[in-house]
Parts: structure tokens; C-alpha cells; sequence
């Protein structure tokens, strides 16, 4: 990390000077305002060369006078593309988020000890509580990270294992030199998403179990029907060929391949159509959906801005770090949309103008404006993201609520009104015979 000469003053009009480390000119004006000093002047050390920041003057008789430079200076960020020495997308079969979950972890957990990219996939590729297809996977991305490609463009070769929004994530840790904190906010939100949909899985449960319950209907009553007739000395009937019947035409009719194909699609979709493509429908599902739409938008907006407050503080101007941030965001539908946003953006435009009014509240926006007047936009997008983490939390909170709700709504309130149904067909034929009789 460079260190930098600086001069500086306080709102007592005293001087201050030293050296200190930071990552840019940027981050150590950022860092001295944050303390309440006021930049004079700030020097790469040892070099003499002035640091591409604001320049500013300033006498003993009169205030601090701001000279901003006519265009700032950014860190360039070329286009990327995958290197061609790498293969081509290799498919590898569903892996679960709970599997996903967990390895981000631990990669961000040994990244952040210090431990090279090259060395962690090593590391990994020999646990044994991993699945076989991650652990081959790792072990070919540590050869080509050994070989000088990133950890992203490794990632990219296996999207079923690694999703573009995770990708993203991880080139934007690299860009902006914060790679495990990139991946353990991934991980975290994964383990979030994956925990409100575990809770959905019991809705689903009972939401299928009270399908399974209709096609029982016309058998009960088919039954019923024969068992009502052979007490009531009517012509022999083979009631159990009968009932079986009954449930045979069940199973073939509407109600029975309607269930079988619900069941398979809940249970084996994402083995049959891939990671990659049942992904994309459960984004476009999510994104229209009214409620399940909001959490979605909610949680594409505070991943946005968690990568944009990194970015900002390392140089890289608002529209490459736009694209970046855009990237990572876990909703295909989203990260699409927000990427055309920024896709004809100038190096110049300030994030004020970028950010989106239907995603972020016009105040929310103000406070980027504000940032950007003061040298604070990190920390404004920083202030950003804990208001979108709280909102996000509260409004799981309430969509779990509202799952187990429609899990006592099925199983006590629709799956009742059934069995009642059934029991009514089955006590009328009883009640008809048992009456003929007196």
C-alpha cells in the first residue's frame, strides 16, 4: 500500500502534517476529512510527485479556498473478457445454495488470514465435505489461478457451481481490493435467501399435500357408492376392483397428471433444466411477483450499494464501478437491467445520476449528492446500505410470518374443508341404507 506526504488543517486553523498509508490520493483525503482536517497538500512519499486529488490553497488572513480540478482523475478499468486460455463453460450438474453457502465462506474465511487465491483453492479441493463435482472444479481453478487468471474468470468456466452474480461479486473484490469481504457478503446473503426459501418449503409442502387430497375425492365417493350398494343387497359387485378403479382413473384423469407434473417440476426441475437455466426462471418469478418482487428489489439494491461504497473509495470512476457493482447483483432480472442503466454512461457522470429513482429513495439519492459535494460518498453509500440491510430484514420478517400462515391455512383450513367432503359423501351413502332399512 503507497504512502503519502500531507499537509493538512483543522477548524482551529492549526497545521498538521505526516505521512500516513492508504490505497489512493482519494482514500487518504477521505481518511483525513473523517478526522476533521482539511487537505493543503498531499504528496506520494518519497517521490515528490503530487497526488492526482483537489488542489487546494489557502492563506493565514483568509478561509480555505477549494480549487477543484476541471475533471477528476480516475483509476482506468479496461473492458473485460474471459482469457482465451481458458475453456469453455464446463456444466457440472446442479449444487445446491446451501453448498454455495458454505464454500464462499470458507474461501472468505482463509482469504481473509492472508492466504493467497492459489493455496485456498488448493486447500479446498482436498475437503472431504465437499461434493466430488466442486472439489474437481476447485482443483482445475487452482491451476489456472497458479497460471496468473483471476479467481473470477475461474469461477466464470463453471456457472453451475458459481452463478453470474457471484461472479460479479468476486471481480469486483478484485478491482477494488476487498475480495473476501466480497465473498463473505455473498455468502451471507445466499444464507439468507436460502433460509426464507427454506421456510417457503413448508408452504409448498403443505400446498401439495393438499392437491394430493382432491383426486381422493371422487374415489371415496366411487367407493362409498359400491359399499353402500353390496350392504343394501344389491347385485354383487367386486368393491375392491372397484375402488381401485376408481383410484386408477384418478391417477390417469386431470387432477392426477396435474399433481404428478407439479411434483416433478418442485422436486427435480432443477436437475433436469440446470442450475443455470432454473435460476433464471426462479429470478423471473421473483421479479414479478408483488411481494417476493420487493424482497428481491430490496436485496439487488443493498448488494449495489454495498460494492458501490467499496469502489468509490478505490479510484475507479462511477460509471466502471457502476458496472461492476451492477454485476453482482444476485437477481438476473435485475443485474440485467441495472447494467443497461449504466451501459451508456460517461467516465464522468457522478453516481447521483446513475443510481436509480424507481430502486433508491430520492433522499437516499440526496445523501450521494452530498457525499460527492464532501468527499464522503463511500460513506454515504455505506449509511445507504444499513437503512436497505434494516428494510430488507423487516420485510422477511413479515414474509415468514406469512408463510406459516398459509401453512395453517392449508393444513387446518382447505385440507378440512376436503376430508369434510369426502366424509360427507361416504356418511350420506351410509345414512341412506341404514334409513332404507327402517
Amino acid at each position: 500500500m503507497p504512502q503519502f506526504e500531507y499537509q493538512a488543517v483543522d477548524s482551529g486553523g492549526r497545521m498538521h502534517g505526516g505521512i500516513m498509508d492508504a490505497m489512493n490520493a482519494n482514500d487518504a483525503v477521505q481518511r483525513l476529512s473523517s478526522q476533521g482536517l482539511i487537505v493543503q497538500g498531499l504528496n506520494i512519499a518519497g517521490m515528490g510527485g503530487r497526488a492526482p486529488i483537489q488542489q487546494i490553497s489557502m492563506s493565514a488572513a483568509s478561509p480555505p479556498v477549494v480549487q477543484t480540478a476541471p475533471r477528476p482523475q480516475y483509476a482506468k478499468v479496461s473492458a473485460h473478457q474471459r482469457p482465451a486460455r481458458l475453456p469453455k463453460t464446463r456444466f457440472t450438474g446442479f449444487f445446491k445454495d446451501y453448498d454455495l453457502w458454505m464454500l464462499l465462506a470458507q474461501m472468505a474465511t482463509i482469504l481473509k488470514a492472508g492466504i493467497n487465491a492459489h493455496e485456498m483453492l488448493v486447500e479446498l479441493s482436498k475437503r472431504h465435505s465437499l461434493k466430488s463435482k466442486a472439489k474437481r472444479a476447485l482443483e482445475e481453478m487452482s491451476v489456472w489461478v497458479g497460471a496468473g487468471d483471476s479467481l473470477s474468470d475461474a469461477m466464470s468456466v463453471y456457472p453451475e457451481i458459481f452463478p453470474e452474480g457471484v461472479v460479479g461479486a468476486t471481480r469486483a473484490g478484485e478491482t477494488g481490493g476487498y475480495l473476501w469481504e466480497a465473498l463473505e457478503n455473498t455468502s451471507q446473503q445466499i444464507q439468507a435467501s436460502w433460509k426464507l426459501r427454506r421456510v417457503y418449503a413448508w408452504t409448498a409442502f403443505a400446498f401439495w399435500t393438499t392437491v394430493l387430497a382432491l383426486p381422493i375425492i371422487p374415489v371415496m365417493k366411487s367407493g362409498s357408492l359400491a359399499l353402500a350398494n353390496s350392504l343394501d343387497g344389491g347385485p354383487q359387485q367386486d368393491f375392491v376392483g372397484i375402488l381401485l378403479g376408481a383410484m386408477k382413473n384418478a391417477a390417469l384423469g386431470l387432477p392426477g397428471v396435474v399433481f404428478l407434473l407439479m411434483t416433478i417440476v418442485w422436486l427435480f426441475g432443477p436437475y433436469v433444466t440446470g442450475r443455470h437455466t432454473f435460476l433464471g426462471m426462479r429470478h423471473r418469478l421473483a421479479a414479478s411477483t408483488p411481494i417476493l418482487g420487493r424482497r428481491s428489489r430490496m436485496e439487488s439494491g443493498r448488494e449495489l450499494t454495498f460494492h458501490l461504497e467499496r469502489l468509490s473509495a478505490s479510484g475507479i470512476s462511477p460509471m466502471q464501478s457502476w458496472q461492476l457493482a451492477a454485476s453482482a447483483i444476485p437477481n438476473q432480472v435485475f443485474r440485467e437491467q441495472m447494467v443497461l442503466a449504466g451501459k451508456h454512461a460517461r467516465e464522468d457522470t457522478p453516481y447521483s445520476q446513475l443510481l436509480p429513482r424507481t430502486w433508491i429513495a430520492p433522499a437516499y439519492v440526496d445523501m450521494v449528492r452530498t457525499g460527492e459535494m464532501t468527499g464522503t460518498t463511500p460513506q454515504a453509500f455505506n449509511q445507504i446500505q444499513r437503512l436497505a440491510e434494516g428494510e430488507q430484514k423487516s420485510l422477511e420478517a413479515i414474509l415468514k410470518i406469512k408463510a406459516w400462515v398459509w401453512v395453517a391455512l392449508f393444513t387446518f383450513g382447505v385440507s378440512a374443508i376436503i376430508m369434510a367432503v369426502i366424509y360427507r359423501d361416504f356418511n350420506q351413502s351410509m345414512i341412506d341404507v341404514i334409513l332404507k332399512d327402517i
